[in-house]
C-alpha cells in the first residue's frame, strides 16, 4: 500500500433526494492506491482502519478480477489490475451535479451504483509538490568520516555517509593495523558543475587510510556550467595518523577543476600525515596532452590550539600548484614533455625514519652533470654503473617546519610510480635490526600502497 499527500481536498457525497448537495463537506488530504487487494478488504480499511478517511465518500473503480495477475511495478500511477481508491478533489467555487446513478457489471455481476462526477485530472506522483516525507538536508557530494578507537584497539565508524555523485567504500572487516577506505565517484570522472566536499575525523589513536581505485578524471566544461570543485578537511587527534595516497587527478581537454584539501593538527605533535597530490595528462590516446584550461591544487596544513590568533589555527604549511592552458605558449610546450606532477607531505613521529632517508637520500644524490637527474651535458663521460634506475626523473626535498616536502615529476606515468613506491618503502627502523621494517608498513601494512603497484 502506498499513501501520497496532496492537497486538501473537500468532499462532497452524492445527494439524495432528501438531502442537499452541499451537506456533509469534510476537508481530506490524502490519496490511496491500493495495489492487488481486494475490494472488501479496501472497504474495512477505509471504515475500520484508517482514521483520516473513517467518514469520507470514495469512488472506487477498477475492481481487480479475480484471475488477474499481480500489479506490476511499471503499473505504479494507475495499474491496470489495481484496485484505485480516489478522493474525489472538488474546487469550492464550482458547483457539481450529479447524474444518475449508473450500475456496472463485472464478468457479468452486477456491481453497486456507483457515482459519477466530474474530477480534475490526477497530476503524476512525481510532479506533487507536497510529501508526506521530510525535505533531505544532505547535500548532494558531501560525505563525512568519524572515525574512532575503541578499547583496546579496535578501530570502528562512529559516523559514515555519502551522497552522490561522491562514493565511499569501506573495508569489510578493519585490520589491526588501520581503517582502510576507498574515495570513488560514479562513472570514474567528475563533470563539470560537481561539487565533492569531504569531512574527516579522526579521534584519538586511530590510523585511517584514503585510497582511491583509479585516476580521478575531469571531464570538460560545458557551456554554462561551473568549474569542478573538491575539498577535503581532516581533523586529527592526539596520537592519530592518516595516509592519504590517491591515484592521480587526470584533466582531460578543456577542463576546469579545483581542489583544497585541509588538515588540522593537535598542537602537542603527536599526530601524523602522509599525503600525496599529484596530476596527470589527459587523455594522450586522443592527442590530450596537457589540454586542460585551469587546474588548481591547494594543501593547507594548520596547527589547532592558538588561542592569541583569530581562528585558533596556526598555517605551517601551504602547497599550492596552478597550471593554466592560457597563454602565449601552450601548457604542454611549458611542461617540457613531463607526464605528471606530484607533491609528497610527511610529518609526525611515527613517520621519523621515513623523513630522514629521504632528505639524506636526496643528499646524495648525483648533481648536474652525472647523469643521475637526466642533466648530462656530455653522454659519453658516464659511467655505465653509476646510471640511477630512474633516470627520467626530477625530484627535490626540503625540511619545512617539521615537515618533509617532496617534489616529484616523470616523464612516464608508471616511471613515477615505481619511484614512489621505492621511496615509501624505505626508512626502516634502526631498532629492530634483525627484521627493520618501513615505517609505512608497520602502521598501515603494504596494502596501503596499492595506488603505486
Amino acid at each position: 500500500m502506498w499513501i501520497a499527500a496532496t492537497e486538501t481536498l473537500r468532499l462532497v457525497p452524492p445527494p439524495s433526494p432528501s438531502t442537499p448537495a452541499t451537506t456533509h463537506v469534510r476537508p481530506v488530504s490524502c490519496i490511496l492506491y491500493i495495489l492487488d487487494i481486494h475490494p472488501v478488504s479496501c472497504i474495512l480499511y477505509i471504515l475500520y482502519i484508517h482514521p483520516v478517511l473513517r467518514s469520507c465518500i470514495c469512488i472506487c473503480t477498477r475492481p481487480r478480477p479475480r484471475c488477474a495477475k499481480p500489479a506490476q511495478p511499471t503499473d505504479f500511477i494507475r495499474p491496470p489490475c489495481a484496485m484505485q481508491i480516489r478522493v474525489v478533489p472538488v474546487c469550492s467555487s464550482s458547483l457539481l451535479s450529479f447524474p444518475p446513478s449508473t450500475t456496472e457489471s463485472h464478468n457479468g455481476v452486477s456491481s453497486a451504483p456507483i457515482a459519477a462526477v466530474h474530477e480534475p485530472r490526477l497530476q503524476p506522483i512525481w510532479t506533487m509538490t507536497t510529501s508526506v516525507f521530510p525535505p533531505s538536508s544532505r547535500t548532494p557530494g558531501h560525505g563525512l568520516i568519524h572515525a574512532a578507537c575503541l578499547p583496546p584497539r579496535s578501530f570502528t565508524l562512529s559516523s559514515f555517509g555519502f551522497v552522490y555523485p561522491l562514493k565511499l567504500i569501506s573495508s569489510s572487516e578493519p585490520t589491526d593495523k588501520c581503517l582502510t577506505i576507498f574515495i570513488l565517484s560514479y562513472g570514474g570522472g567528475l563533470v563539470s558543475n560537481d561539487k565533492i566536499s569531504l569531512k574527516v575525523v579522526l579521534e584519538e589513536n586511530v590510523k585511517l587510510c584514503l585510497l582511491t581505485q583509479g585516476s580521478t578524471k575531469v571531464f570538460k566544461l560545458r557551456p554554462g556550467d561551473v568549474l569542478t570543485t573538491q575539498a577535503m578537511t581532516v581533523g586529527l587527534a592526539p596520537h592519530s595518523a592518516l595516509l592519504l595516497l590517491p591515484d592521480p587527478v587526470q584533466p582531460f581537454g578543456a577542463s576546469v577543476y579545483s581542489q583544497t584539501q585541509t588538515f588540522n593538527l593537535p598542537k602537542d605533535n603527536t599526530a601524523s600525515l602522509i599525503v600525496l597530490d599529484w596530476v596527470s595528462e589527459g587523455r594522450t590516446a586522443r592527442g590530450e596532452k596537457w589540454e586542460l584550461k585551469k587546474f588548481s591544487s591547494r594543501n593547507d596544513v594548520f596547527q589547532e590550539g592558538h588561542e592569541d590568533l583569530p581562528n585558533g589555527k596556526r598555517l605551517l604549511l601551504r602547497d599550492s600548484l596552478i597550471l593554466q592552458g592560457e597563454g602565449l605558449e601552450s601548457l604542454n610546450s611549458r611542461m617540457d614533455s613531463l607526464s605528471c606532477v606530484s607533491t609528497l607531505i610527511i610529518r609526525g613521529p611515527r613517520f621519523t625514519n621515513l623523513a630522514s632517508y629521504i632528505l639524506e637520500r636526496f643528499e646524495l644524490e648525483p648533481r648536474i652533470g652525472n647523469g643521475g637527474k637526466g642533466w648530462n651535458w656530455d653522454k659519453n663521460s658516464q659511467d655505465e654503473g653509476s646510471k640511477s634506475q630512474f633516470r627520467n626523473i626530477l625530484w627535490t626535498a626540503a625540511s619545512v617546519r617539521g615537515f618533509v616536502l617532496v617534489k616529484v615529476s616523470a616523464k612516464e606515468l608508471e616511471e613515477a610510480r615505481r619511484f614512489l613506491r621505492d621511496l615509501l618503502l624505505q626508512g626502516r627502523s634502526a631498532v629492530d635490526t634483525q627484521d627493520p621494517v618501513p615505517d609505512i608498513v608497520r602502521e598501515f601494512g603494504v596494502g596501503s600502497l596499492r595506488c603505486l603497484e
